[in-house]
């Protein structure tokens, strides 16, 4: 009989001491693993009737990976940094390009998949990021989604969406 209880108590260590050491190792090696940052540069050019105005900027994206045992709604996720693009149009008018935008709650790293990319760099029709401008540029309540078509209605005669386009930056 004492072999035996002798026999049950070190299974159960054991037993512990494998819960522990394997719940350790999940905490410290089974987080999210990152993939490699994807660079991306944005660009905007709109026709003013003084010229071409341009404007970019670089947006890193990194996807990260849930291990298995996470729960199926945090599996995943993309995060976007960096500057929003803007062209400066003179006046004190501005355009933006957005890079997560709570207008229609789409973040810009759908607009950047290689599906969303034509040949020549531009952002198909509707997979391209949305463009904003303000009424003024000190109060941000006055802000508006310009469609690639309403910039003359929005600025005034000259004034056209010449392009957006993206290309990726070596990492």
């Amino acid at each position: 009989m004492p072999r035996t209880n002798l026999l049950n108590w070190a299974v159960r260590r054991l037993v512990i001491w494998l819960l522990v050491l394997g719940g350790g190792y999940l905490l410290v090696f089974g987080g999210s693993s990152t993939s490699k940052p994807i660079r991306k540069k944005i660009s905007i050019e709109v026709a003013t009737p003084n010229g071409t105005a341009r404007g970019a900027s670089v947006i890193e994206m990194v996807h990260s990976h849930a291990p298995w045992w996470y729960p199926a709604a945090v599996k995943s996720a993309t995060s976007e940094r960096g500057e929003a693009p803007y062209a400066d149009l003179g006046g004190r008018r501005y355009v933006f390009v957005t890079i997560n935008n709570q207008l229609d709650e789409s973040p810009i790293s759908g607009s950047l998949l290689p599906e969303s990319m034509q040949a020549d760099g531009s952002f198909q029709p509707n997979r391209a990021p949305m463009i904003v401008t303000f009424g003024d540029i000190e109060d941000p309540n006055t802000i508006r989604k310009l469609e690639p078509g309403a910039f003359e209605r929005a600025f005034g005669s000259g004034y056209r969406l010449v392009s957006r386009t993206h290309t990726t930056k070596a990492a």
